[in-house]
């Protein structure tokens, strides 16, 4: 379902399918990274950080969501899946928000 919203068009349904992924992989134990890595939204991740027009809350979100996959044993799937360029040129986007969740990804880039 959330990849089906994550690519809809529609910026409220984006966001919404975005923030669960994100709360997902936010669980203290066990966060189900395999899972949603295998079920293919790391590309929409990444699709959404390299959006020219996305919101800053979206960014938020979606580098947030690769923090949390980057601070697991699957840290090596952000950068076969081409995530470290868009987190780096995001290190100068106009929100501190958004800089600092890229900060964090691309520190836990090893």
């Amino acid at each position: 379902m959330y990849a089906l919203d994550m690519r809809s068009g529609d910026a409220a349904r984006e966001l919404e399918a975005t923030r669960a992924v994100r709360k997902l992989l936010s669980v203290e134990r066990n966060p189900p990274v395999e899972q949603i890595l295998t079920h293919g939204f790391l590309p929409f991740l990444i699709g959404q950080i390299s959006r020219e027009s996305a919101s800053p809350i979206l960014l938020y979100e979606a580098s947030w969501a690769l923090i949390n996959i980057g601070s697991t044993t699957h840290t090596r799937a952000l950068v076969d899946a081409g995530a470290t360029l868009p987190l780096i040129h995001l290190l100068l986007h106009p929100s501190a928000e958004v800089r600092e969740q890229c900060v964090w990804a691309v520190g836990n880039i090893r």
